[in-house]
């Protein structure tokens, strides 16, 4: 996970000068093109957090993190957009994808973050590589989704896999004898046969999770649930596709991206100034 912080002035004159610099450069003009830095500003500032490879509650493991290496997790994306949304010095947050997805754990809470986020102000994502599984569980929150062209979006769904290795382990002449609490304790144990109350009860979990990504989905893009569910059958569908069948909203580049978000921002902003002059002018008529 990245974050950065710049002033939405500062983003607009970066992406007008990336504009102009494409225009000159598409034309044959030989430019000195220098990298541009944001400036910060403590005031008035965009969030940009990133949300890259698969996805675990506690990011890199267990392991990782004993070995002193920070784990970036999507418990840390979650406080971390939780803090933007309530910092009044943010207007905007832009969250960038390139995720296939991952574990179930910590989706849901990550994208409520984002649901409560842009709840307050505007919250967009933008693709660039896939946003698929628990990735697209997460975007789907935001108020506008665009993706570059060659971007793969969707996989929506839940999966798992239980592993019957008795009889590989029997033909080794080894017996495994489980001793439980209860008929299914220990389901999914090593060499132990898998039985169907097993899959039965693993395949109501897998059903019962696909539900709630659905209805996930159906809220963060204002889809009906029977035309949310005929989206939730596993397939990826590249950037163009994806737009036609309602997964995101545009296709474009993260410069495109950004002069949304600012537009967005600038919205909000003039609605806010028409709401307190209006409340000026009915104040001002009550005393007169």
């Amino acid at each position: 996970m990245r974050i950065e912080l710049a002033r939405p002035e500062v983003v607009r004159e970066y992406l007008d000068a990336r504009a102009a610099l494409r225009e000159a450069l598409e034309a044959g003009a030989k430019l000195d093109v220098r990298a541009f830095e944001p400036e910060r500003d403590p005031e008035r500032r965009i969030a940009i957090f990133d949300l890259a490879g698969y996805m675990r509650k506690d990011g890199l493991g267990g392991l990782a993190k004993m070995m002193g290496l920070k784990p970036g997790g999507t418990d840390e994306l979650r406080r971390a957009i939780l803090g933007a949304s309530n910092d009044d010095g943010v207007v905007g947050i832009m969250l960038r994808v390139d995720s296939p997805g991952g574990r179930v754990d910590g989706t849901d809470e990550l994208a409520g973050a984002v649901a409560l986020a842009a709840s307050r102000k505007p919250l967009h994502v933008h693709v660039s590589g896939t946003m698929a599984s628990a990735a697209y569980w997460v975007g789907s929150q935001a108020h506008r989704i665009t993706a570059s062209r060659t971007s793969l979006v969707g996989s929506i769904g839940v999966m798992t896999a239980i592993v019957d290795d008795s009889e590989a382990l029997t033909r080794e002449g080894i017996k495994v004898i489980p001793i439980t609490s209860g008929g299914v304790k220990g389901a999914g144990m090593p060499g132990v046969p898998v039985s169907d109350d097993v899959i039965a009860m693993t395949q109501e979990i897998v059903d019962k999770t696909a539900a709630l990504f659905v209805d996930a989905i159906a809220a963060g893009r204002g889809l009906g649930k029977k035309e949310a569910r005929k989206l939730a059958d596993g397939r990826e569908f590249i950037a163009a596709d994806a737009q036609e069948i309602g997964l995101i909203d545009a296709v474009g580049t993260f410069d495109d991206a950004m002069a949304g978000l600012l537009e967005a921002i600038a919205d909000r902003s003039r609605g806010r100034q028409r709401r307190a002059r209006a409340a000026l002018a009915v104040a001002a008529a009550q005393n007169s």
